[in-house]
């Protein structure tokens, strides 16, 4: 009864008058159509209605008996529907991301093929392009099966006793080069033995993609700042701070969605693949805990997100 009130918005429906429902006319067409056994071309014939409602959606299915009496399930497929919608527009955003390295790759090297009398430095530099789109297109890849494996697998995933201030210096000593050559700093303040329950896996890409987000786009000479902070009970909760240039709060509520940008070009040219974000959120969502992006006060941005400890 829950779900025929959800689909026709009607409270004082019956399961024995549904069928008269104009949503229904299809399954009582069917059952019109399939009453006489001579015409059947099956024993139990069967038919499925899918509607949506009120951004939900629902599959009606009927199956015909051999008596003529007949059984109707309904079932809520909202989530497979937006599963199947976000793997569509995935698939999409796929095929267009990885258009642009691939493209670049094949005109460098055209390129030094059709131009061999071409002098050495012009060379290198053809080479060195070619050599930074094909590993950004390494990371595309890398970032699309992460995210896979976080909506195939969910959870799957091995959980164990997980020493955050071991992670933090795990992920600030390799991406060490790339903060020296921004003159940033990496300040943390996690007590030791500091511990969550989780996949340490995906604890590492949290923090090194939060950590690779302010390398990209927060600006030179930044400090990154992290730390606990208290939170929910149950949950080690962390705040991952900058002082950089911060994001526009017109943004704040879509920098998780898969291939979002707030500047398109400038993501390009810097080599993000649009997707680290996206991981982040779906990471923390795997250890059902909360992700959340303000500006910090003073300048900058400020992610605040929690596992369970």
């Amino acid at each position: 009864m829950v779900f025929l009130n959800a689909i026709t918005g009607e409270h004082s429906l019956t399961p024995e008058g549904f069928i008269d429902h104009p949503l229904f006319q299809g399954i009582k067409k069917f059952l019109d159509n399939n009453q006489d056994h001579a015409s059947r071309k099956q024993d139990t014939p069967s038919t499925e209605l899918r509607l949506e409602r009120g951004g939900r959606y629902f599959s009606v299915r009927c199956i015909l008996f051999h008596d003529n009496s007949f059984e109707v399930v309904i079932t809520d497929i909202t989530r497979t529907e937006q599963n199947k919608a976000m793997r569509q527009q995935m698939t999409s955003n796929i095929a267009h991301e990885l258009k642009t390295p691939i493209a670049s790759v094949r005109g460098y090297l055209e390129t030094l093929i059709v131009n061999r009398e071409i002098d050495e430095e012009k060379r290198n530099h053809f080479l060195e392009k070619a050599l930074s789109q094909s590993t950004r297109l390494t990371d595309l890849i890398n970032d699309i099966v992460t995210l896979n494996k976080l909506d195939e697998t969910g959870s799957n995933f091995p959980f164990e006793e997980v020493d955050i201030e071991g992670v933090v210096k795990e992920v600030r000593d390799n991406l060490m080069t790339d903060i020296t050559r921004k003159h940033m700093k990496v300040e943390t303040a996690i007590e030791p033995g500091t511990t969550v329950n989780g996949n340490r896996s995906l604890i590492v890409s949290v923090f090194q993609n939060l950590l690779e987000n302010a390398i990209t786009y927060a600006g030179e000479g930044v400090t990154v700042t992290v730390r606990s902070i208290p939170g929910e009970p149950g949950y080690r909760t962390f705040s991952f701070a900058d002082n950089g240039i911060g994001i526009p709060e017109e943004h704040q509520s879509r920098i998780f969605e898969r291939f979002y940008r707030i500047d398109d070009g400038r993501s390009r040219r810097s080599g993000g693949t649009g997707l680290g974000l996206a991981i982040v959120k779906n990471a923390v969502l795997l250890h059902r805990g909360e992700v959340s992006v303000r500006t910090r006060p003073g300048g900058g941005v400020e992610f605040i997100f929690s596992l369970p400890a």
